[in-house]
């Protein structure tokens, strides 16, 4: 995973404008099987990010904000 991350970094360091989406869905991948999520759980939290970037596009931010999934990831299973 780490790895991925910083391949992503680097990325993001040499073009801003770096599509990193694929190396994204890989960490994506592997946080949920580090917890062990179950197709619900993961559902859930594709379907808030979604929710959340959506929101923050429609508010027209000049900044680029990124929702942190892996954040939101460990909330939900602290909670359970």
């Amino acid at each position: 995973m780490i790895e991925k991350i910083d391949e992503i970094l680097s990325s993001k360091a040499a073009n801003p404008e770096a599509d990193t989406k694929i190396l994204e869905s890989e960490i994506d991948q592997l946080v949920y099987q580090l917890y062990d999520l179950t197709e619900e759980e993961i559902k859930i939290i594709e379907e808030a990010t979604r929710y959340v970037t959506t929101w923050k596009r429609k508010m027209k931010k000049k900044q680029t904000v990124k929702v942190s999934k892996y954040r939101n990831i460990l909330y939900i299973c602290i909670k359970h």
